[in-house]
């Protein structure tokens, strides 16, 4: 579709509008009817197309500057037939257009200060910023206006058309999102005693002694060892669901306003929380944190234990009902609902989608616990019925005949029209 190979007007243009249109009359690469395409223009348009693709900073390649060239020939050529037919754009219209773009451009900056310096900077004054914008946007204006009567209203996509191209791309189709029904085994790592033992002691004992916010805000001051927070009374702030480490959210989440948890093991040590307020996913939390450190040899043997117990299920030696009775007082966790693909963490919805039904996840190790899933059940994943995707595919369908079409219009028009290249790229002149 010509409207979307049009490079848009934005903050970019601030650089190239700073080359003074004398500089674009070095040479001519192109005459289209009494139009003529400048070295310049192709060389600003070949640059300015490399910035929506990402494209390292850097001169224009070849192909650039060839494929600008054409884009240029193809506007003229629209421009000659919105001359020949009387198609004018309005004073106010175009005013708008302009002051929505230069809108757009002070946008990039943080102050009208900032934009006045960057103009300076490109010994710009924004009046000449507004009188190069004037003659770019009318121009695509005219354009967009041509190709609206004379290709895009003619365009129609018959259901037929729709319905082949879903049967012939299923699978580039989208598709709904996943459900999966695990099985999770979690061996919690032991720590260091008697240190690990005092600090579950002493939470259990606040737990039970506090009563009300104050107390537990006094307690956290006290004894907590998370220095970030003392001063604060343990308080964490608003914390979003889902943004703390998997083991804290399990211990807040079915809180409520004024409740406190049990006593939480995280990878930081044992916590005891205090939700303060609740607002939709946000929770205002506060906390008291005693540290510990990991019994490192028997955190090595328990490691190697479920990678032996593992294999062992993998060969079939066991089944899983065999590998949790090796672990007994670990966590098994049946999901008594589906976990939606999108509420996994991306490491685990990477890994998941690589099995099947009945696979074992490889052993996960974190700073608590090792854990093995089992994929019990995939649920959903099926391409989206046509229904869904109908309308998607029927404008798909048609920006695809409207590229198509005005390949054509361009060609039919280009007989009728006087077009000579003088260079397919600006280096050949100089």
């Amino acid at each position: 579709m010509m409207s979307s190979r049009i490079v848009p007007i934005s903050a970019m243009l601030l650089a190239a509008a700073g080359h003074a249109r004398t500089e674009l009359l070095e040479g001519i690469a192109a005459q289209v009817g009494d139009e003529l395409v400048f070295i310049g223009e192709v060389e600003e348009r070949a640059y300015l197309s490399r910035l929506p693709r990402g494209a390292a900073q850097g001169p224009p390649t070849e192909a650039d500057r060839r494929a600008a060239l054409e884009e240029l020939i193809n506007e003229k050529i629209l421009q000659v037939y919105a001359t020949e037919n009387g198609i004018e754009i309005g004073d106010a219209e175009l005013e708008d257009a302009v002051e929505r773009a230069l809108a757009n451009v002070r946008s990039n900056f943080g102050s009208d200060e900032e934009f006045a310096d960057a103009l300076a900077t490109e010994g710009l004054s924004e009046e000449a910023l507004r009188e190069n914008y004037e003659e770019e946007i009318q121009d695509k204006l005219v354009r967009d206006r041509v190709i609206a009567a004379e290709i895009y209203e003619r365009v129609e996509v018959g259901r037929r058309e729709v319905q082949a191209y879903y049967d012939a791309h299923q699978d580039e189709l989208e598709r709904t999102a996943r459900n999966f029904r695990l099985s999770r085994l979690s061996i919690p790592l032991p720590l260091a005693e008697p240190q690990a033992r005092e600090a579950r002691s002493l939470l259990e004992s606040l737990r039970n002694t506090i009563k009300g916010p104050e107390e537990f805000i006094d307690a956290a001051r006290r004894h907590t060892e998370d220095l970030g927070t003392a001063e604060r009374g343990g308080d964490l702030g608003w914390i979003t669901k889902g943004t703390l480490v998997r083991e804290i959210d399990d211990a807040v989440r079915e809180l409520d306003s004024g409740q406190m948890s049990d006593v939480a093991r995280s990878r930081f040590g044992y916590h005891l929380f205090f939700v303060d307020e609740r607002k939709g996913e946000e929770t205002h939390l506060y906390h008291i944190l005693r540290t510990t450190s990991l019994d490192e040899a028997r955190a090595e043997e328990i490691q190697l234990e479920v990678s032996d117990a593992r294999s062992e299920v993998v060969s079939g030696r066991i089944d899983w009902a065999g590998f949790v009775a090796r672990f007994p007082g670990a966590l098994e966790q049946r999901e008594a609902d589906e976990v939606a693909e999108e509420e996994l963490a991306p490491l685990e919805r990477t890994m998941l989608s690589a099995m099947k039904s009945g696979d074992l996840s490889p052993v996960q190790i974190s700073p608590i616990d090792v854990s093995v899933i089992k994929l019990e059940a995939i649920r959903g994943g099926r391409v989206r019925s046509l229904g869904e995707l109908y309308s998607r595919i029927e404008e798909q369908l048609r920006l695809d005949k409207l590229d198509a079409r005005f390949v054509d219009w361009i060609a039919k028009r280009r007989e009728r029209v006087f077009v000579r290249v003088l260079a397919d790229s600006p280096e050949r002149l100089e």
